[in-house]
């Protein structure tokens, strides 16, 4: 909707509420995504990851993205 900096507030009483949930761990580093912190978002993919180990593909997908993006600004292939 355009307010993702107004967003953070929402993003942590969320996480506040459902601290183990894989889907709001998920939706906190979609949110750094948006933000464009990357290396932030990463661990809480892979938290998301371990909270639904196997069967999570959402997590998988961005986790890869993040890593091209990372490896792309460090200059790495």
């Amino acid at each position: 909707m355009g307010q993702t900096q107004e967003a953070e507030p929402y993003f942590k009483r969320g996480l506040e509420l459902d601290p183990n949930g894989y889907y709001m761990v998920e939706h906190q580093g979609w949110h750094l995504i948006q933000l464009g912190d990357y290396a932030g978002a990463r661990p809480w993919f892979l938290r998301a990851y371990d909270l639904k180990f196997g069967d999570n593909h959402l997590a998988l997908m961005y986790l890869r993205l993040i890593d091209r993006r990372l490896a792309a600004s460090s200059g790495k292939k």
